[in-house]
């Protein structure tokens, strides 16, 4: 899968934790789209820019000059960029100061890059005049400066300073390559991954066999649709509840249909494809799971207070409450099971943890396997041997071993696949990212647009006012005009139909 597809992370991220504190209490947010500015295979590669002389790659000489930082008595400033100065020195800054004290930070702000056209422009609008020594950014930025030679490769301070790069997940390391055409620009110290958490007693009681690791979607929703609509108290029952943030009921669809390489548009990225026999079929098998009742019909947490803000409301999650079977989530439905243990509502039920369905073709890969924040070091900066002090501090298994008990993400290195309270997470571990899936980048705008053109059509398929046929074809007719009209604006953006969810449109391979 592409290094990017995924939900706009920082926002999730935050949202996330907001509802691990707050559940139901409304709070203020608003959208974070990432917007990558050029399109996999094309353009000039990180590495077609190496062996072309590009301003970011070193010669051997360069390599003899090169020298680790040691500390002295001397005060040096590293300007880094983060969420904000507090959040900075609360997660990172103070502890990276008790082993260097004489060294002090800069904050660069990152809500100083959020702008209203081009991501990638409004990052390097920010990086030209602040020119940050420690780079943080999410994917389709780092593709864009490692393109551009904006970003010192890092395979020489990892050699020379014998840090421990085999003691990572070997996805995250295959994933930041695969962004950097090959080479090593950055790290990501977390990632985020998917699974299928299953209600045992649920299964038990109504005698049926439990999910096993290489389920297919396909299997998944016949599953889903074993389970009777209504538990004995009259109330719903669903087979398969969506991740917690899902917004768009396209999601699921989109979601199966990237599992199994199925093309959003065309190679030229101008004509919709989800008229095909292939993505027919998994509306169809998406549609009478929503119809049927057995797949929970996603409702959107958050409401437009009119103003540019959001307020996010959490009723509960059906299966963290014991009312849905399964459910492809991260760890946020853990979190959330948890608070309602610490709120004395422990899940009346057994339950557990296999690898997210899978692609038949592909058993031991999934595109639910992303990374959000990647920090690399800028290659103009003269402070390069401290930055890469600071970002192999912040990798390292040290500052993973501190972070273990608080962190409510996936480390990024191996050794962690438990959580806090020695539950087994490797099933968040098991699968590998897909990367035969490339990002399909859309006009700015299109994306917003299409959720609303494919949830009005999938309300009039479920409740019978379109058939399914009818419904995909307006999907496809209305989604090809909007993609039409937004083709008229400058800036490209990831196909996200979700501003929390988790499937992106793939070009296919």
């Amino acid at each position: 899968m592409s290094i990017w597809s995924g939900s706009p992370p920082r926002l999730y991220r935050t949202l996330a934790a907001a509802a691990i504190l707050l559940l139901a209490w409304p709070v203020a947010g608003c959208r974070d789209a990432a917007e990558p500015s050029a399109s996999p295979g094309g353009g000039q590669t990180a590495a077609a820019s190496a062996s072309a002389g590009a301003p970011g790659t070193r010669t051997p000489a360069e390599e003899e000059d090169w020298e680790p930082y040691e500390a002295d008595d001397e005060e040096q400033t590293l300007t880094v960029m983060y969420a904000s100065e507090e959040a900075f020195y609360r997660d990172i800054g103070n502890l990276f100061i008790a082993r260097y004290p004489k060294v002090s930070f800069e904050v660069v702000d990152l809500s100083a890059t959020r702008g209203d056209g081009d991501l990638v422009a409004d990052y390097e609008r920010v990086l030209d005049k602040r020119q940050p020594d420690v780079l943080l950014m999410e994917p389709p930025i780092y593709r864009a400066l490692a393109d551009k030679g904006r970003l010192q490769e890092l395979e020489l301070p990892i050699r020379r300073s014998g840090f421990d790069l085999d003691g990572f997940v070997p996805g995250v390391i295959e994933l930041l390559k695969e962004g950097g055409g090959g080479h090593l620009y950055g790290l990501s110290n977390h990632f985020t991954s998917r699974a299928l958490y299953y209600n045992k007693t649920l299964f038990d009681r109504y005698g049926i066999p439990y999910p096993a690791s290489g389920i297919s979607w396909e299997e998944a929703l016949r599953l889903a649709g074993r389970f009777p609509k209504r538990d004995g108290d009259g109330q719903p029952l669903y087979g398969l509840y969506q991740p917690t943030f899902t917004v768009s009921p396209f999601d699921l669809v989109q979601r199966i249909g990237a599992a199994g390489k199925l093309a959003a548009l065309d190679p030229k990225r101008t004509s919709l494809q989800y008229g095909s026999q292939s993505w027919s079929r998994v509306f169809k098998q998406v549609m009478e799971g929503y119809r049927s009742g057995a797949v929970a019909y996603p409702k959107a947490p958050l409401s437009d207070n009119g103003d540019g803000s959001f307020s996010m409301s959490l009723g509960g999650n059906a299966f963290a409450e014991g009312k849905a079977a399964m459910a492809v989530d991260d760890v946020l439905t853990l979190r959330m099971m948890d608070i309602q243990a610490r709120g004395g509502e422990e899940a009346a039920f057994d339950w557990g943890i296999v690898p997210a369905p899978v692609d038949p073709a592909s058993p031991g890969r999934t595109t639910l396997f992303e990374l959000s924040d990647i920090y690399a070091i800028n290659r103009d900066t003269d402070q390069a041997a401290l930055a890469w002090t600071f970002l192999s501090f912040l990798h390292s298994d040290e500052y993973m071993k501190l972070i273990s008990r608080s962190t409510t993400g996936l480390l990024a290195r191996e050794g962690y696949e438990r959580d806090a309270r020695g539950r087994d997470l490797s099933a968040f571990y098991a699968l590998g990212p897909d990367t035969g899936i490339s990002d399909t980048l859309v006009p700015v705008g299109f994306s917003q647009a299409f959720q609303h053109i494919a949830a009005d059509a999938i309300e009039a398929a479920v409740s019978g006012k379109l058939t399914d046929d009818e419904a995909l074809a307006q999907i496809v007719a209305e989604g090809q005009r909007a993609l039409d009209e937004k083709r008229k604006s400058a800036g490209l953006e990831s196909f996200d139909l979700n501003v929390f969810g988790s499937a992106r449109a793939a070009t296919g391979g």
